[in-house]
């Protein structure tokens, strides 16, 4: 940085690391909360296929999703639970 002036270059890259580093947390949330999700499913195998709102009822309070999201999630632990059968 010279005499207090960042340039475009000098911005675009904390921007970049920045973005870099929240995009490196967003991941390890979201599969943190895939993890709290296939575990209650794995632990109500027996009783059923489980709903949305019926995980969403089981996580731990930290885990403040949307059902909509609990969905999406579910629907990959299902999908990539099925593929490694084929």
């Amino acid at each position: 940085m010279t005499g207090g002036v960042q340039t475009a270059e000098e911005i675009g890259t904390k921007v970049l690391a920045t973005l870099a580093a929240q995009a490196e947390r967003n991941r390890q949330t979201g599969a943190a909360l895939a993890a709290e999700i296939r575990a209650v499913m794995e632990a109500q195998s027996g009783s059923g296929r489980l709903t949305a709102r019926q995980v969403h009822e089981l996580l731990p309070t930290s885990s403040a999703c949307s059902i909509r999201r609990i969905q999406e999630i579910m629907q990959a632990i299902r999908a990539a639970s099925s593929a490694s059968r084929l």
